[in-house]
């Protein structure tokens, strides 16, 4: 027989758990990103878990405590980072991540490096302001491209990532990924004049007059300016 999970059920126990612990003088009820990683390195499958952990630390506690003071505190971290080993592999994803959007890596980088060289407080304030900044730079300063049909003619990709792509001939679709308003609207006409410029100078072996039409999509905050000529 299959579990259903229920979606968000832990999050609702602990925050059923944080409100009741705020009317009594008791300890706030928390995570621990470390423990969390020890029990499923363990194999843990259910909630048991927990309190068979804690019965483990009860006996530790109560009689195998002084068999253990005289182990190195270096000895009791080398558990945690061998517990901890798939996190650290995800340094790995940064070149990947960095490659797919560099805002979002740097957020990333941000938050990991504040976190571990300053507090995790701290870290996390100055992580979350970071991103705040990071959404005024892109709505100031958006990303824009020249976007050409695949195969099939349906979707569009990016013409400078993809080079193997080509544009309609008498076509060219421009896209600016954020909404206009009043602080990007002057970036946004730099730019489509000078994406303007380029295909006039590269569409200059013929004399046809060329119209403008602009499209703008609010839902996906993309707006489609397209360039053809007219017969």
């Amino acid at each position: 027989m299959i579990d259903l999970i229920v979606r968000f059920q832990e999050f609702y126990a602990l925050g059923l758990s944080a409100m009741l612990g705020g009317l009594f003088p008791i300890y706030p009820v928390s995570t621990a990103l470390g423990r969390t990683m020890v029990n499923v390195e363990s194999g843990s499958k259910t909630q048991l878990s927990a309190l068979f952990s804690c019965l483990l630390l009860l006996i530790i506690i109560l009689w195998l405590g002084p068999l253990l003071q005289t182990l190195p505190m270096c000895i009791l971290a080398v558990i945690i980072i061998m517990a901890l080993r798939a996190m650290f592999r995800k340094l790995a994803d940064l070149k990947r991540l960095w490659g797919a959007s560099k805002i979002d890596c740097l957020i990333w980088l941000v938050a990991f490096v504040s976190t571990v060289a300053i507090d995790v407080m701290l870290g996390l304030a100055i992580s979350i302001i970071f991103a705040l900044l990071t959404i005024i730079f892109r709505s100031q300063w958006p990303r824009s491209e020249t976007l050409a049909p695949t195969g099939g003619g349906e979707d569009f990709e990016n013409l400078q990532k993809y080079k193997a792509l080509s544009q309609y001939p008498d076509i060219h679709i421009f896209r600016f990924d954020s909404p206009l308003f009043f602080t990007n609207v002057e970036n946004f006409k730099a730019k489509i004049l000078k994406q303007m410029k380029s295909w006039s100078d590269s569409d200059s072996d013929t004399n046809d007059s060329v119209s403008f039409l602009f499209s703008y999509n609010h839902q996906k905050s993309i707006a489609f300016p397209v360039i053809y000529k007219s017969f």
